[in-house]
Formats: structure tokens, C-alpha cells, sequence
């Protein structure tokens, strides 16, 4: 999914209310691509060996979009040769961190944004087009 847009206006990271009579929507489209983002991060540790198992943590620079949930959010784990696929993300510039394990203090944990903040320091920065493959070279700390 790209947006959707309610008259015109792109609603897709907003809350909008319907489901009573009087909340009903009209002229709503909702726009589809094929064109997705992908990033391939490779962590390595301080001996520049891959990291396997490691984590990479992807959150957009707009701190606006970080709630629990968010499709601007992710987190994924690094196979064997210490790389780590993130694919559909929304076109935007975003922070990648590596990190050994994230927060264990309930599922969702990793997308608090007092954690989030807390990685920005050594995070690397990238942008997305939309359809774009970007490569990202981390490093555990």
C-alpha cells in the first residue's frame, strides 16, 4: 500500500473515525505499488566478522511516526553471514541501528521512543526512494 487518501487529502498515518452512520466516508482511494523498498544491512562486530543474530532496528528521522505499530517501524535479525533483509518500508529517510538483542520488556518494547532516542547517537542515516534497494554497513557497538 502506497497512501490512502480521503477527498484528495493523504490520510494514511492518520486516525480517521468511521463505522457509525454519521462517520461515513466517501470518495476514499486507496493506492497500491508494486514498487517496494528494500534494504540489506550488514552487521559486523568488532572484529568485522558477521554478526550473526544481531539485530537491526530501522526507524524513519521524523520522530512523528514513531508509535507502536508503525509501518515506519522495524526490526529484524541477522542470518549466518551477518545480513539482514527490511523490505516495504514507506519512501523516507531513516535511522539503522545494530543492536545485540532488543528490549525484552514486552513484544513492542523496541518501538518506544525513549529506546528509539537512545540509538539515534551511533545510528547510521539513509533514504529509501520509493522502489529502491539501498545497502547499509553497520556495526555492533
Amino acid at each position: 500500500m502506497k497512501e490512502i487518501r480521503v477527498r484528495g487529502i493523504d490520510v494514511t498515518d492518520r486516525v480517521v473515525a468511521f463505522g457509525r452512520a454519521n462517520q461515513s466516508l466517501t470518495d476514499v482511494e486507496v493506492v497500491l505499488t508494486d514498487r517496494l523498498t528494500e534494504a540489506t544491512v550488514s552487521i559486523v562486530d568488532d572484529h568485522e566478522r558477521p554478526a550473526a543474530g544481531a539485530r537491526v532496528v530501522m526507524f524513519p528521522i521524523d520522530r512523528e511516526r514513531w508509535y507502536p505499530s508503525s509501518r515506519f517501524l522495524r526490526v529484524a535479525t541477522a542470518g549466518v553471514n551477518g545480513a539482514a533483509i527490511v523490505s516495504g518500508l514507506p519512501a523516507g529517510t531513516y535511522y539503522a541501528a545494530a543492536v545485540a538483542a532488543v528490549p525484552v520488556d514486552g513484544d513492542d518494547a523496541w518501538q518506544e521512543p525513549a529506546y528509539l532516542d537512545s540509538l539515534v547517537p551511533r545510528a547510521a542515516a539513509f533514504t529509501l526512494g520509493e522502489g529502491q534497494k539501498q545497502v547499509v554497513n553497520l556495526k555492533l557497538p
